[in-house]
């Protein structure tokens, strides 16, 4: 499937708050950061000014093209693409940082990549989660397969997450879950 990322961004301008998708990270200068979903990585390259490392990772060769075009035209190095399906495994680890904006209701493997996460991830875990809010809007995924805050919590609470920070804009909500330490 072939995006038209520029037609997207300008979209997802209209009503996106990226500064506020990326604070929801809590981004901090040695953070090694995983952006699931990565789509044609407008956040990946965001968090790259702020962080030490980010891997977009993403199903799509179209959107991995994208990301690497932003790579070379913005010259940034420590952005390190993926093309991988996350539901076959996470192909990276060592991060301490997970970001899905608008992606995480699309995964069917919400549970094991979870999981995944927790067991390849190093130090402190934090993941922020962008969704649409489970209503009826002018955009978005069918409200069918939109996530709630309490369907995160129902998936997130029982791994050890705790949920830290909540914010709504628009049609979006976000909550960053970070991983209590045993």
């Amino acid at each position: 499937m072939h995006h038209d990322y520029e037609r997207m961004h300008d979209m997802r301008k209209s009503f996106m708050d990226f500064d506020r998708i990326i604070k929801s990270i809590d981004p901090k200068k040695d953070d090694v950061v995983v952006d699931i979903g990565s789509g044609d990585g407008v956040f990946s390259l965001k968090l790259s000014e702020l962080v030490k490392t980010v891997y977009p990772v993403d199903v799509s060769t179209s959107a991995h093209k994208a990301v690497e075009a932003k790579i070379a035209e913005s010259k940034v190095r420590n952005v390190k693409p993926y093309i991988a399906d996350v539901c076959n495994g996470l192909p990276v680890s060592g991060f301490n940082a997970v970001i899905f904006v608008t992606s995480f209701h699309d995964l069917e493997c919400r549970a094991t990549i979870l999981k995944e996460i927790k067991s390849k991830h190093s130090g402190e875990l934090k993941v922020s989660i962008t969704e649409f809010k489970k209503e009826e809007t002018a955009m978005g995924p069918p409200v069918s397969i939109r996530m709630s805050q309490d369907e995160l919590d129902r998936i997130f609470v029982p791994e050890g997450f705790v949920s830290v920070y909540h914010d709504e804009f628009g049609p979006l909500y976000i909550n960053r879950y970070e991983l209590v330490k045993k």
